[in-house]
């Protein structure tokens, strides 16, 4: 079978979605006419289709924001290179000195781990339950996220490099909240970890660069083994890894894990980040629709099925 529907079929699967029907799904309905119909077990007429059913094939098939892309040739800096699990921790444990984390596994879940095709290095990050309950913060994974945040923060804050938090008194739980996918994907992770910390397969931008971060976030949540890293992941990995970003012409990181609402207000269409500017470290936000060629969303890997 071909993958291109007659015209008329295809104007019956556009008028199916009425004037909501976004460019790029229209798009990917001509392209993808007869898969659509094959996902959604219609036979040679449409007429009987059901719209909800319909709008799931979509979303499933078809990125809405397969547009918002522009070509990158940012990269990395010349000095980035993965540090062994033993470096990360120790640089870890004197940030926290005085919570007495258990690393004790660390090496030897690295050992267990294939680092998976587009996967730049191993992180080691603090199980944010771990450290959030240390500092008496209830429910890290919903409303003490910010405030969580707001620890790893400082500790870059304290590291001794120039930074600027343009996000400062503004993490609020009406603020911020992990994309629900990260958050299924993180608890699951530290549950079946052992220790205090968890060892992660990651990308930090080179994957997605140019891309606006809802069209990461799709591509991501419908990749098989991929999932977007929020800014606790993101700012331990600048903690380890500190040469990951000190110039203007370094490619920069989206958090694309993250969701963000400028003004608390309940909208929550934008996304927190990390950039370079003026000699210092920076961490601010943006819309997830922009598109800028100079930036990229981080993601993790897993070894299996995405997480349900």
């Amino acid at each position: 079978m071909g993958n291109q529907a007659s015209s008329g079929e295809l104007k019956q699967i556009i008028d199916l979605l009425e004037p909501q029907l976004t460019h790029d799904h229209a798009k990917g309905v001509i392209e993808n006419g007869d898969l659509l119909k094959m996902f959604i077990g219609a036979g040679p007429s449409l007429t009987n289709v059901d719209r909800k059913k319909f709008r799931e094939a979509l979303n499933v098939l078809i990125n809405p924001y397969a547009s918002e892309v522009t070509e990158s040739n940012y990269g990395y800096p010349a000095a980035y290179k993965s540090r062994n699990m033993a470096g990360q921790v120790e640089t870890l444990q004197k940030i926290y000195k005085d919570f007495h984390l258990d690393a004790s596994h660390v090496v030897s879940v690295a050992a267990s781990i294939k680092l998976p095709e587009g996967a730049e290095l191993l992180q080691v990050v603090p199980k944010l339950s771990v450290i959030a309950k240390a500092k008496g913060i209830r429910d890290p994974y919903g409303d003490g996220y910010g405030k969580s945040l707001e620890l790893m923060l400082a500790a870059i804050s304290a590291s001794g490099r120039a930074f600027k938090n343009y996000r400062e008194g503004a993490l609020t739980k009406k603020h911020v909240r992990l994309l629900a996918s990260t958050r299924k994907v993180l608890i699951k992770l530290e549950r079946e970890t052992p220790g205090d910390f968890l060892v992660i397969p990651i990308q930090s931008g080179l994957l997605y660069r140019g891309s606006s971060v809802r069209r990461s976030v799709w591509e991501i949540e419908h990749s098989s083994n991929q999932w977007a890293l929020p800014s606790w992941v993101i700012g331990h990995h600048l903690l380890t890894h500190p040469e990951r970003l000190t110039s203007n012409g370094d490619l920069f990181i989206d958090c694309a894990g993250d969701e963000y609402s400028p003004d608390a207000d309940g909208g929550f269409t934008c996304y927190l980040c990390f950039s370079f500017g003026h000699g210092q470290l920076k961490f601010s936000y943006d819309w997830v629709g922009d598109v800028y060629e100079q930036w990229g969303a981080g993601s993790g890997f897993l070894p299996e099925c995405p997480i349900s």
